[in-house]
């Protein structure tokens, strides 16, 4: 018997049929994103995602290293390129607070089946160090 490794369950986002990858699957799963190096404290991440004929909770965390009295950082969110306000219990902006630091936006978005969609990210900040984000979705109950 082969035991795959907690990690590998987290494995990104791929749509099938209907939504079928969020009935079986562990909640929170880790999407994939592209987010080229940009010079300057600016970061755009696209993120491709496919439409599962159900509610699904996205959440996106990008995290800062270094943070001290004048670090500042801001989020904004959009969907196929208008404006996405994002949700209860997200943080879009930050003001000097020290040490590692994090930005996030909550979604719940629903998509027809069988329809792709780009979720865009851009961020902004002065004084800290980038260091990671991620974006995850799991089913809206």
């Amino acid at each position: 018997m082969i035991r795959l490794a907690p990690a590998l369950l987290a494995l990104a986002y791929v749509s099938t049929s209907a939504g079928a990858e969020f009935a079986s699957a562990p909640p929170w799963k880790r999407l994939t994103c592209e987010a080229p190096a940009t010079p300057g404290d600016i970061r755009d991440i696209k993120c491709n995602v496919n439409g599962a004929g159900m509610p699904v909770r996205y959440r996106f965390t990008i995290t800062f290293l270094g943070g001290h009295d004048d670090t500042t950082a801001s989020l904004k969110a959009s969907e196929d390129g208008s404006p996405l306000v994002c949700g209860k219990d997200s943080k879009t902006s930050l003001l000097g607070e020290d040490g590692e630091v994090s930005l996030f936006c909550n979604l719940s978005l629903k998509h027809d089946p069988g329809t792709s969609h780009v979720i865009a990210f851009s961020v902004v900040w002065s004084h800290a160090q980038y260091k990671d984000f991620e974006l995850t979705a799991e089913r809206d109950p």
